[in-house]
């Protein structure tokens, strides 16, 4: 599962790094998630238009057979 998130637009890179880290906490809590990898801001190559105001996060998911029933 991708998940992309907006930040206000004017947040610098530090201060989106609390946010950042507390989505990740967040989304990584639900049973069904193997794991949560995230990036902020652009590449260092600038080829990615997005600011730093944009968070991005991989969620692989477990297989469905261990997901909780309920």
């Amino acid at each position: 599962m991708w998940i992309r998130a907006l930040l206000p637009p004017t947040i610098t890179l530090e201060a989106g790094m609390d946010s950042v880290a507390r989505m990740r906490n967040i989304v990584r809590s639900y049973a069904p998630v193997r794991t949560v990898v995230s990036e902020q801001g652009r590449g260092e190559d600038a080829t990615d238009p997005d600011g730093s105001f944009v968070a991005e996060f991989f969620v692989p998911l477990k297989p469905q057979e261990e997901w909780p029933r309920d």
